[in-house]
């Protein structure tokens, strides 16, 4: 709808016979849609569980790498597959990665020390003394070919690993997807305090409120503290005693029923 109105727009400033169908559809309303609150990983230690999941193999290096990057820094799934490794910036005094976000917006996202230290591994064992810094950061090799992965080679590997800890923590979301992750995170963030212009920098949006629509809820542990600091005196109380006893036969004659 959107397309169609800035066409008729652009088509009815150039013929103006087109003004009235131009007019007629700025007259039809968007389709409005109930706003849903997008599930999280809730659970720290269903996520510390997923995050570790990958085995002590050189895959799972591979594969711990990719998950812990994908929410440390909360990078889209396709963000992460258009790295190349001169990208990743291990010697700056704030090791970060130099992201080519949508609509050609670059940022760079600081990671932590745990991350850091992942990445480094990775490269270790994946990039040893490799000077062509153009390389893919995260590849596969196919026919001999080195390619950027796959963004559902990407989706395949974290909900491998989901399904693996869903076992321990059935309360896992039903599907975990690289994006439930990026979510995750920054709602995690608002959750601890950080300044929403902080969080949508990070997450690359240019709209605030956006980003507010989409990350910002408390948790329900939060709004039980709120609500608990409201008039909580006024309710009764389990432990209070009964002021009328509990006979119906003398509460209907003490009120003059009978």
């Amino acid at each position: 709808m959107a397309v169609i109105r800035s066409y008729l727009g652009y088509a009815a400033a150039r013929n103006i016979s087109l003004l009235q169908i131009q007019l007629n559809i700025e007259e039809v309303p968007f389709l409005k849609l109930p706003k849903q609150i997008r599930p999280i990983i809730e659970d720290e230690d269903a996520l510390k569980a997923f995050l570790d999941a990958p085995p002590n193999t050189r895959i799972g290096v591979r594969d711990t790498m990719i998950i812990s990057l994908l929410f440390d820094t909360a990078i889209r799934a396709d963000e992460l597959i258009h790295l190349d490794l001169r990208d990743i910036n291990l010697k700056s005094e704030v090791p970060f990665a130099f992201i080519h976000g949508k609509g050609n917006k670059e940022r760079a996202v600081p990671m932590t020390e745990g991350t850091i230290r992942l990445v480094e591994a990775y490269i270790t064992e994946y990039h040893n003394k490799r000077k062509d810094y153009d390389h893919p950061f995260v590849y596969t090799v196919i026919h001999g070919q080195t390619h950027h992965m796959s963004e559902r080679n990407l989706e395949r590997i974290v909900k491998k690993y989901a399904d693996i800890v869903r076992y321990a923590f059935p309360g896992l979301p039903k599907n975990v997807y690289p994006h439930l992750l990026r979510r995750t995170r920054a709602t995690g963030l608002y959750r601890d305090g950080v300044g929403i212009e902080l969080i949508a920098s990070t997450l690359g949006r240019a709209s605030i409120q956006t980003t507010k629509d989409h990350y910002a809820y408390p948790s329900l542990e939060q709004k039980r503290e709120a609500l608990e600091k409201g008039q909580t005196g006024t309710l009764s109380s389990p432990d209070e005693e009964q002021e009328w006893p509990d006979d119906e036969d003398e509460f209907v004659e003490l009120c003059g029923l009978r």
